[in-house]
C-alpha cells in the first residue's frame, strides 16, 4: 500500500486528526489517500527530533550569587554589564545538575506584554534549544546573568502546533517521510516516520485537485453498552454491546441518510449471564427478528475480545456514545484490566502495553481520568452527553430527554439496574437488545443534529488546538491556543503553564473571576464564584404588565466591540499594581493584538454571511458557511472570557475590569441619551435596553428604534446598537425575569409573535411539569393566547392589530376575563391533583448535582442528593454534573427526616406495590402556587391568598405579613411611595390602627368573649349603641379589675411576639420565617430567593398596638370616631352623653388607662427628650438650645 500513497516527489499528503506525545516523541494520526484502492486509510506519523525552546532574559547587570558576595562587590567594584558570554557560561554550568546534555543557543529579541512584573516590553534573550528527551527546567529558574526563563514547561504538542502553525485538522505535506518497517507502533493501516518536525509543511495553494480539495469522509462507530452489577464483587460487568458503523460521514456536507453509503453496518454482541443458559427459544427468536447480526458469546472476556477485534477491523476515526467518556470508556478499561485483556489499546490508535492510571473505586463511578482519555488517542471521542451540555441548554441531558426535544423521537427509559431480569425470557432479552441498538441510532442522529463534528472542526481550525479537546468541551483551551498562535507569530513570549500537579498549578487565585472553565463535568463541582470586580450594569426594572409595544435595543457583541473600539490589549493598556481600573489607551497608540484578532474574526464572519446570500447556493455550501459563521461568532464572543478567568494563562484582571467598566459606562450613557430624547427606558441589562413606546402603532415603534440607533451609533466608531426585538406585550417581574410576546413576522395582515421567557420558573429545570404547565396556562391567558392544560409556550399569531393600526381597545389586555379563567383553572388543577387524575410523571423534579453526592456537607437537607446517594448504594454511577429526577412523597425515609427523606426516584414511586404516595399538598403549595403568584404579582385584581384559595390551600398562610408590609411597611402608612411623606400624627385613627389587632374581652359573669370597640361606639349592623363597660352578650357590667388584668395579658402577648424577633422574607412567595440573621444583613437565607428579611412583628407595630389600646379608653378619641361614623342624630346624642359620663368620672376607666400608659412609657417609641440628650452630651449644645428654645425664641 505504501507506494500508492506517496507522490512522485516522495511527499505524503496527510490529513491530520489527532496528536499525542509519548516519551518525548510525537504521534500524529490522520488519513491518507490510496490511489490503488481509491479510498482513504488511517495513518500514524511518528515525529522525532522535537527540541525544547527556552528563553533566558538578560539582566542589565551581573548579580552576585549570595548576599555576602553582594556586600563585598558593592564595596570593591561596580556591577558588570551582562553579555551573551555570561548567560551562555552560566547556563552551561546550570544544565549539568539538571541532566541536560547537548544544547544550541543564540541571542534573539523577543517581546513581552503580560502580567509578570519586572519584564521589559522588549528585550534580549538567550534562546536555548535542547532535546525533549532531556528533563524540563524548573519554572522559577534564575541566575546571576538572567532573571527569568520562559518555555521551560511548554509541552511538545503545544510547541509543535505553534511553530508549524497548525490550525486544526487540515491537509499537510510531509516531506521525506519514510515507511516504518520495524515493530508496529499503532493500530493504523499505515505507519510513517520523520526525523524532524520541520518536515511537516502546511499545504497552501496546491490542493485544488481532488482528492485533497476537501476533508476526507470519516468512519464513525456508534457504541451502546449494557452492564450488570455483580452482587458478590459490587462491580459493573459488560453483558451486551451494540455498534453501528458508518464508513462515509462527510465533514463538509450534511449527513444524508438516504445515500447508499449511509446505511450502517450493524452488529450486536451478547454474552451469557454467569452459568445460566439462554432463555427458552432465544436463539430461534433471534433468527426471526429484525435485529442486526447478533453474536452470542459465553463470557465477558469473549465479548470484550470480540468488541476489540471489531474496532480494529472497522478502524473508526470517531467513536460516538452517550456518556461514553465518563462511563462506557471507564467501564471497558476497568473490565479489560481485571480480565487481563491485552488488546485494550485498540480503543485508540496507539499501541500500548503499560496500563494507564484508572480512577479508583468501581468502574463508571466517577469522571474518567486524563490518562484514561488518552487511551483513545487517534480516535475522536464524541460524547453526546458532554456535547449537549456544551452547545444547548436543556432541562436535563439524558438520552431520552434529548431524543424527545432534539430529534422528536420517543425512547423508553429502562432501569439498567434490572438488566439481569431481562435474561429471564426471550421476549425481554430481545427487547433489551433492540433498546441498545436503538441507542446507537439515537446517539449518531443526535451528533448530526447538533452538528458536533463540523462545528467543532471549524472551532479548532480557528483556535489551532487539538480537535479531540474541542469535542470534549475545552472552551478555555481554545481561547488560549488562539492567543498563543497570534502572539507567537508576532514574536511575543507567552506565559508558561504550570505542569499538572505542581505547586504553581495547585494555587487558585482568590480573585476568581468565574469565566469559562472548560467542560461542564470537570467544573460542575467547583461552583461558580462571583467575579472579584463589577460586571455588567443591570438597571432596576420598572415592574409591571405592558400592553403597548416595548422596544429592545442591543449592542452587537458588546465586550469584543469595546476591545476594538478602545484598542484594549495586553500590548496597549498600561497596568499599575496600585490602580484597580487602568486608563483607556491613547488614541495614537499602535493597534493591539486583541483588537486585530477580533477585527479579523468580524471581517471573516461578515464575508461568510455575504457568501450565504449568494443566489443558487447549494444546501451543502450553505451548511458549511453557516457552521463557519457560527464558529467565528462563538470564538469572538468568548475572547473576553480568558481575560477574566484566573486559571487562564492570559488572565489579566485589569483588562477585564477596564472592559466591564466601559460596558457599564456605555450602557448608562445610552440610557441617559434615550431619556434626554424622550424615550421611556424601563429596564437595561449589560448590553441592552428596553423602552416602553406607549403606542400600539408598529410602524411608529420601528421608527423610534431607528432614531435611537442613529443617536447612539454616531457616538462610536465600531460599537453598534440595533433593534434586537420588539415586544407586543411584556410582563416585567424583576431583574433578568420577564415574559413577552416577541414579534417574529410583521409582513402579513397580522403580526406573528412567539412567547419569549427569561429567568422565569417554568424555564428552569427544578420545577415539575405540573408547575410548568400551570404557569404556561397563566402566561398564555395573560398574553391573550389560546392554550390548554398541556400547552407549552408556543409560536402563534396573536390577536394583534394591523402593523400600522392605532386601535388601543383591540389590543388591551382583558385582565378581568383572564383572571377569571386563571382562577377557574387553578381550581381545576387543585381538584385534579387531589383526586389523583394527574399523571405521576408530571410531579418529577430535576436538579443537577454540583458536586459528587458524598461530597455534600448537608446531604440530609438536599432531596436530590439523597436520591443520588440511594442510587449510588445500588451500584449506579452518580457524579457532579448529573441530573437527578425525584418525586416528593408523603412517606419519609427512616434514616433521613424532613423533605430530603421524602424525595424518591420516579422508578421507586411508580414501581407496583411501592406504597409511596405523592405529597399533593406539598406540590400545590410549593411547586404550583409560588410561580403562579410571581407571574400574577403585578396584576391588579388578584393576590397570593386568592390564588391559594382557588387551589384549595389555606389563604391565611399567604396573607401579607406585617413585617414586610401592612403596619410594619412604610408604603401602607404613607411613608414614601407616590403619595409622598405623611406624618403619622396626621393620619386618622381609622387609618393608623387599621391593622391593629382587636381586643377581645371575656365577661366575668357569662364567660363570653366580645370585641371591645371603645368606651362608647355604634354597631351599624345591630343598629344600637354599645357601652364598652357592659358585656356585649349578657349586658352585665364588666368588672374593671378583670378588664385591667385582661388588658395586661393582651399587651404582654404582643410584647412576647415582639421579643421573639422572628424575621420574615418580604417575597410573598417565599415568606420564610426564621430567627436566624444572614451574614449579608437583610438578605433572605433561602437559596435563590432575592427577598429582603424584615422583623415579623416590628417595634412600630407594638407601639401602634399600645396606642390603639389607649385610643379605646380615651373619651375624646371615641367622640371623634363617632363623628365620622354613619348614624342618626339620636344615636350620636346618646354616645356623646355616655362619653360625658366617662369624662366626668375618670375613675371608672383609670385602672385600665394606667396599665396602657405604663407600657407606653416603658416602650417610649416616638418620644424624644432632647433635654435629656443634651445633658448626656449626645446632642450639640447649640443644636439642643435651638431645638429647646421653640419657634418663637429662635
Amino acid at each position: 500500500m505504501a507506494e500508492h500513497v506517496f507522490e512522485s516527489d516522495g511527499a505524503l499528503y496527510f490529513y491530520w486528526l489527532d496528536l499525542i506525545e509519548v516519551a518525548s516523541v510525537l504521534y500524529m494520526f490522520g488519513k491518507v489517500w490510496s490511489r490503488e484502492s481509491q479510498s482513504y486509510a488511517s495513518c500514524c506519523l511518528q515525529i522525532k527530533g522535537m527540541q525544547r525552546n527556552v528563553f533566558l532574559l538578560f539582566r542589565d547587570k551581573l548579580q552576585p550569587a549570595t548576599t555576602a558576595d553582594a556586600a563585598t562587590d558593592e564595596d570593591e567594584q561596580p556591577q558588570e554589564a551582562v553579555t551573551m558570554a555570561h548567560v551562555f557560561s552560566e547556563f552551561n554550568q546550570l544544565r549539568k545538575p539538571h541532566k541536560i546534555g547537548e544544547f544550541k543557543s543564540k541571542v534573539v529579541d523577543r517581546k513581552y506584554a503580560f502580567e509578570t512584573a519586572g519584564i521589559p516590553a522588549q528585550g534580549q534573550y538567550l534562546k536555548v534549544v535542547y532535546p525533549f528527551t532531556d528533563p524540563a527546567l524548573p519554572m522559577d529558574l534564575q541566575g546571576k546573568s538572567f532573571s527569568h526563563a520562559f518555555g521551560t514547561t511548554t509541552s511538545a504538542v503545544e510547541l509543535f502546533l505553534r511553530k508549524r502553525r497548525l490550525m486544526g485538522p487540515q491537509w499537510l505535506k510531509i516531506a521525506g517521510a519514510q515507511t516504518r518497517t520495524s515493530a508496529p507502533i499503532s493500530w493504523c493501516k499505515m505507519e510513517v516516520e520523520i526525523a524532524s518536525p520541520k518536515q511537516v509543511v502546511l499545504v497552501r495553494g496546491d490542493m485544488d485537485k481532488t482528492p485533497f480539495a476537501a476533508p476526507p469522509p470519516l468512519t464513525v462507530m456508534a457504541l451502546s453498552i449494557r452492564t450488570v452489577t455483580n452482587p458478590a464483587k459490587h462491580v459493573k460487568e459488560v453483558v451486551a454491546v451494540a455498534a453501528h458503523l458508518y464508513d462515509h460521514v462527510p465533514l463538509d456536507a450534511p449527513f444524508d441518510p438516504r445515500h447508499p453509503r449511509s446505511r450502517p453496518q450493524r452488529v450486536i454482541s451478547l454474552r451469557q449471564l454467569g452459568s445460566a443458559p439462554w432463555p427458552l427459544h432465544f436463539e430461534q427468536a433471534l433468527k426471526s427478528n429484525e435485529l442486526g447480526p447478533t453474536v452470542l458469546l459465553g463470557n465477558e472476556m469473549g465479548l470484550l475480545s470480540f468488541l476489540m477485534a471489531k474496532i480494529h477491523r472497522a478502524d473508526p476515526d470517531v467513536i460516538v456514545g452517550h456518556n461514553y467518556i465518563d462511563f462506557d470508556l471507564d467501564v471497558l478499561l476497568h473490565r479489560m484490566q481485571t480480565l487481563k485483556l491485552d488488546q485494550w489499546s485498540k480503543l485508540g490508535r496507539l499501541r500500548r502495553t503499560r496500563w494507564p492510571k484508572l480512577q479508583s473505586g468501581g468502574a463508571g463511578m466517577g469522571d474518567s481520568t486524563a490518562a484514561e482519555r488518552q487511551v483513545s488517542a487517534g480516535r475522536i471521542m464524541c460524547d453526546t452527553y458532554r456535547a449537549a451540555q456544551e452547545h444547548i441548554r436543556a432541562k436535563q441531558y439524558s438520552l431520552t430527554y434529548l431524543a424527545q426535544t432534539e430529534l422528536k423521537l420517543a425512547r423508553q427509559d429502562i432501569d439498567f439496574e434490572a438488566t439481569a431480569s431481562y435474561f429471564e425470557s426471550s421476549e425481554k432479552l430481545l427487547h433489551m437488545l433492540k433498546h441498545a441498538e436503538y441507542d446507537c441510532f439515537l446517539t449518531f442522529s443526535l451528533m448530526n443534529k447538533l452538528q458536533i463534528l463540523p462545528l467543532t472542526r471549524q472551532l479548532t481550525n480557528l483556535a489551532g488546538n487539538l480537535w479531540s479537546r474541542t469535542v470534549a468541551g475545552a472552551r478555555s483551551e481554545r481561547n488560549e491556543y488562539l492567543l498563543l498562535h497570534e502572539f507567537h507569530n508576532r514574536k511575543y513570549l507567552v506565559p508558561d503553564r504550570a505542569p499538572f500537579g505542581s505547586k504553581e498549578a495547585s494555587l487558585v487565585r482568590t480573585d476568581e473571576a468565574g469565566a469559562d472553565a472548560g467542560n461542564a463535568n470537570a467544573n460542575a463541582g467547583k461552583g461558580r464564584r462571583k467575579p472579584a470586580y463589577a460586571g455588567g450594569l443591570v438597571l432596576e426594572p420598572r415592574k409591571g404588565f405592558y400592553d403597548r409595544y416595548v422596544l429592545v435595543l442591543d449592542f452587537n457583541s458588546l465586550y469584543p466591540s469595546i476591545i476594538q473600539e478602545f484598542n484594549i490589549c495586553f500590548t496597549t493598556v498600561q497596568r499599575d499594581e496600585n490602580t484597580t481600573c487602568p486608563d483607556v489607551p491613547d488614541s495614537a497608540a499602535e493597534r493591539g493584538v486583541l483588537p486585530m484578532v477580533l477585527e479579523s474574526l468580524v471581517r471573516r464572519r461578515r464575508e461568510v454571511k455575504q457568501l450565504m446570500k449568494e443566489d443558487g447556493l447549494s444546501q451543502d455550501k450553505y451548511m458549511q458557511y453557516d457552521i463557519r459563521q457560527k464558529a467565528i461568532k462563538l470564538t469572538a464572543n468568548s475572547m473576553y472570557g480568558c481575560l477574566g478567568f484566573s486559571m487562564s494563562r492570559f488572565y489579566a484582571k485589569p483588562l477585564a475590569v477596564l472592559i466591564t467598566s466601559k460596558g457599564r459606562e456605555i450602557l448608562q450613557n445610552t440610557v441617559d441619551l434615550a431619556g434626554q430624547n424622550g424615550f421611556d427606558v424601563i429596564y437595561g441589562d449589560t448590553d441592552s435596553i428596553m423602552i416602553h413606546t406607549n403606542t400600539f402603532n408598529y410602524a411608529e415603534v420601528k421608527k423610534m428604534g431607528m432614531e435611537l440607533q442613529k443617536l447612539v451609533n454616531k457616538r462610536y466608531k465600531l460599537l453598534e446598537i440595533e433593534t434586537d426585538a420588539i415586544f407586543q406585550r411584556m410582563l416585567l417581574l424583576k431583574k433578568k425575569k420577564y415574559a413577552a410576546l416577541k414579534v417574529t413576522n410583521d409582513r402579513g395582515p397580522t403580526i406573528e409573535t412567539v412567547l419569549e421567557m427569561k429567568g422565569l420558573d417554568l424555564v428552569r429545570r427544578d420545577w415539575c411539569q405540573l408547575s410548568i404547565e400551570t404557569s404556561t396556562y397563566v402566561l398564555n391567558k395573560l398574553f391573550l393566547m389560546e392554550s390548554s392544560a398541556s400547552d407549552a409556550p408556543k409560536r402563534g399569531t396573536s390577536a394583534s392589530p394591523p402593523p400600522n393600526g392605532e386601535s388601543g381597545e383591540a389590543a388591551a389586555v382583558e385582565t378581568d376575563d383572564a383572571l377569571q379563567a386563571i382562577h377557574a383553572y387553578l381550581t381545576h388543577v387543585g381538584e385534579a391533583v387531589r383526586e389523583g387524575r394527574t399523571p405521576i410523571t408530571k410531579f418529577i423534579i430535576y436538579k443537577n448535582l454540583t458536586k459528587n453526592p458524598n461530597e455534600y456537607p448537608d446531604q440530609k437537607s438536599q432531596p436530590h442528593v439523597q436520591v443520588a446517594l440511594r442510587a449510588v448504594s445500588r451500584g449506579k454511577q452518580m457524579r457532579a454534573g448529573d441530573t437527578v429526577p425525584y418525586i416528593v412523597c408523603k412517606q419519609e425515609s427512616p434514616d433521613v427526616p424532613g423533605l430530603a427523606g421524602r424525595a424518591w426516584h420516579p422508578d421507586d414511586v411508580m414501581k407496583p406495590g411501592s406504597g409511596l404516595d405523592v405529597d399533593t399538598e406539598w406540590y400545590l403549595s410549593t411547586q404550583v402556587h409560588p410561580p403562579v403568584a410571581r407571574l400574577c404579582g403585578v396584576i391588579e385584581g388578584t393576590d397570593s391568598a386568592l390564588l391559594a384559595e382557588c387551589m384549595g390551600l389555606d389563604p391565611q398562610k399567604y396573607q401579607k405579613h406585617g413585617g414586610a408590609g401592612g403596619t410594619g411597611g412604610g408604603d401602607a402608612l404613607g411613608w414614601g411611595g407616590e403619595s409622598g411623606f405623611v406624618l403619622r400624627s396626621q393620619l386618622s385613627d381609622e387609618e393608623r390602627f387599621r391593622d391593629a389587632e382587636p381586643w377581645q374581652v371575656v365577661c366575668f359573669g357569662c364567660q363570653t368573649a366580645t370585641p371591645f370597640r371603645g368606651l362608647a361606639s355604634y354597631d351599624a349592623e345591630a343598629q344600637k349603641i354599645v357601652d364598652g363597660l357592659l358585656c356585649g352578650h349578657c349586658g352585665a357590667p364588666h368588672v374593671v379589675a378583670s378588664l385591667s388584668v385582661q388588658l395586661t395579658m393582651a399587651i404582654r402577648a404582643h410584647i412576647a411576639r415582639w421579643s421573639s424577633r422572628e424575621l420574615v422574607c418580604d417575597d410573598r412567595v417565599c415568606q420564610t420565617i426564621t430567627k436566624q440573621m444572614s451574614v449579608y444583613g437583610r438578605r433572605c437565607l433561602v437559596p435563590g430567593c432575592r427577598g429582603v428579611m424584615a422583623y415579623r412583628y416590628t417595634d412600630r407595630q407594638l407601639a401602634t398596638q399600645l396606642h390603639y389600646y389607649a385610643s379605646l379608653l380615651d373619651p375624646a378619641r371615641c367622640r371623634a370616631a363617632a363623628k365620622t361614623a354613619t348614624m342618626d342624630a339620636d344615636a350620636r346624642l346618646q354616645i356623646n352623653r355616655l362619653l360625658d359620663t366617662y369624662e366626668a368620672q375618670p375613675a371608672l376607666v383609670a385602672p385600665m388607662k394606667q396599665v396602657v400608659d405604663r407600657f407606653i412609657a416603658v416602650n417610649a417609641r416616638e418620644q424624644v427628650d432632647l433635654g435629656h440628650l443634651a445633658k448626656l452630651g449626645l446632642w450639640g449644645s447649640s443644636a439642643a438650645s435651638l431645638m429647646l428654645a421653640g419657634p418663637n425664641e429662635s
